[in-house]
């Protein structure tokens, strides 16, 4: 009985001991670490994505755009991202860049996209040769200076759409009035932020930079524009934020006016920002969307064309293609929608 007694205690510890390192492995899947894991994502088709005319049109062949997986990380993901040779362990502070919370980040991206969105509609019916006109909506908030009182008032992804009663449709407006106001002022400013609407009252700074001495709330802001025009088009891009995704949008909408005749018989992913004058953008994620484009067998992968000494976004990708094996992809820099669309069209049909 002593022996036996003695067997029982000690199958009894290494139960106990099994159960608490099970309790440890579990809880260590929800400790989030400050940073994010890149991944080559997915090749996704677009001709289900875009619908012009009411009605969609089967892409002859496939236009596609190219998605980056980012993954908030914890130990067991951080593991993976320093093992796998295609990942990218990046600091949540550089994910986020200036962004100060992840909920203005995710405003700042859903207007990202709908800003794609509308500019892939202007860019595609300028080349189309359709009419189409803009119309202004506010001032969105992308960044605060470093001290900038109004930063303790407004966030990150908030639409400026008065200034004290006025309404305030473009950059110009916000700068006009903004003239006759000195530092430590504050007015009164109606800000959109997410559904709601807000009535704060904000300070003023005083701005020294290469554009002169003057006052201002001291963020950086872009125009919210929105295309006014007589065509139907849709879009089902709920699942996705960002922009880079807006080069290939324009493609699409083209070739869908061309019932979808535009990749001629090839499979063409591409990435890439465009503005509503139909110029390409430099994206991030490059490295790891030639690897998906090339793993998911794109013909074409077409890509923005350094143009500015600061562009990075085709040195980047013949790096990463240079290290792809058995792949026939060929990659295609372009500095506009016009050029993607002049080289596609001179491509050999194919069967």
């Amino acid at each position: 009985m002593p022996m036996l007694k003695k067997v029982m205690l000690q199958v009894q510890r290494r139960w106990k001991l099994l159960f608490i390192m099970l309790l440890v492995l579990l809880s260590l899947n929800f400790i989030q670490l400050p940073y994010y894991v890149e991944l080559p994502g997915s090749v996704e088709p677009l001709d289900d994505r875009v619908t012009v005319q009411g009605k969609r049109h089967t892409d002859q062949g496939e236009l596609m755009f190219t998605t980056v997986y980012s993954i908030s990380a914890n130990p067991y993901v951080w593991v993976y991202g320093k093992l796998s040779p295609s990942a990218k362990i990046i600091p949540k502070k550089q994910k986020l860049g200036l962004v100060r919370n992840q909920e203005s980040y995710s405003r700042l991206l859903q207007w990202m996209r709908d800003d794609s969105e509308a500019s892939a509609i202007i860019a595609a019916l300028h080349v189309l040769n359709k009419p189409v006109q803009l119309d202004y909506q506010g001032v969105i908030i992308n960044y605060f200076l470093a001290g900038a009182p109004s930063a303790n008032v407004l966030f990150e992804g908030d639409i400026v759409t008065a200034v004290e009663g006025k309404g305030i449709k473009s950059a110009d407006d916000l700068k006009t009035a903004l003239a006759n106001k000195q530092p430590g002022e504050t007015i009164g400013v109606t800000v959109k932020r997410g559904s709601k609407t807000e009535q704060l009252k904000v300070p003023l700074t005083e701005l020294n930079d290469s554009a002169g001495k003057r006052t201002g709330f001291g963020f950086g802001y872009a125009t919210v524009q929105t295309p006014i025009h007589n065509e139907q088009i849709d879009f089902n891009l709920n699942d996705i934020g960002g922009p880079s995704a807006g080069f290939m949008l324009a493609l699409e909408i083209v070739s869908q006016y061309n019932q979808g005749e535009l990749p001629r018989g090839y499979r063409i992913a591409g990435t890439g920002t465009i503005d509503a004058n139909g110029v390409i953008g430099q994206i991030g994620g490059m490295d790891h969307k030639i690897i998906a484009a090339a793993r998911d067998d794109v013909d074409y992968f077409i890509i923005p064309k350094n143009v500015n000494p600061t562009d990075q976004n085709e040195t980047t990708a013949l790096g990463a293609y240079s290290k792809l094996k058995n792949t026939s992809m060929k990659l295609v820099p372009v500095a506009t929608l016009a050029e993607a669309v002049e080289y596609i069209q001179k491509l050999p049909v194919k069967k």
